[in-house]
């Protein structure tokens, strides 16, 4: 889906999604063939050119903290007209972290949080009539081979290690301690670790 917007674009893509595009369909050198005008990092530190109106940005993470930061840093210094974020996570999680109700979301029903952040980026552009878009895509799988792959987006999660599991312990102040990392499943890590 990433490489239908990326024609006449400047893309910005954080690590975890570089990774991704580049064991799952080439990376940056895709991206290029497929009409971006140019692939930069995920910073602050970047911008677009004064002839490049349209930007696409490519995110592991949710639209929440550092990343909405550094988007909007990246659109304010920058003559874009036309932006499109691309996030790996779903919008139900995004509903979640932002605590509000998914049960009221039916399916093909209005996504409030992606609506609520392409109005942010048509603020930043400067005009609310230029075009601003955001969607999910699944890219946090890297496939190695056929037996293997990766989530690059989480490298820094799993595995846990032997000094992760007093972090753990702490935030659960009136449940039973955890004695050995064996004993750790995914619903017994803090909210704030499933939403990362």
């Amino acid at each position: 889906r990433c490489f239908s917007k990326v024609k006449r674009a400047v893309v910005f893509m954080d690590s975890a999604c570089a990774e991704s595009l580049h064991w799952t369909c080439g990376g940056a050198g895709r991206l290029l063939q497929a009409g971006a005008l140019n692939v930069k990092e995920f910073s602050s530190f970047e911008s677009g050119g004064a002839e490049q109106p349209k930007a696409v940005f490519v995110v592991s993470t949710l639209l929440k903290g550092r990343t909405v930061d550094i988007i909007r840093d990246i659109v304010s210094l920058s003559n874009f007209q036309y932006s499109v974020v691309f996030t790996a996570v779903s919008h139900a999680v995004h509903l979640q972290a932002h605590n509000a109700s998914g049960s009221a979301e039916a399916e093909g029903a209005s996504q409030v949080v992606f609506e609520q952040f392409e109005e942010k980026l048509c603020q930043w552009m400067g005009n609310m009539n230029y075009t601003a878009e955001v969607e999910y895509a699944a890219l946090f799988l890297a496939p190695i081979s056929p037996h293997l792959f990766v989530v690059p987006a989480l490298s820094f999660l799993f595995p846990l290690m032997a000094q992760d599991l007093a972090q753990i312990n702490n935030g659960r102040a009136e449940k039973k301690k955890f004695a050995n990392l064996s004993d750790v499943d995914f619903p017994s890590l803090s909210s704030e670790l499933q939403l990362e």
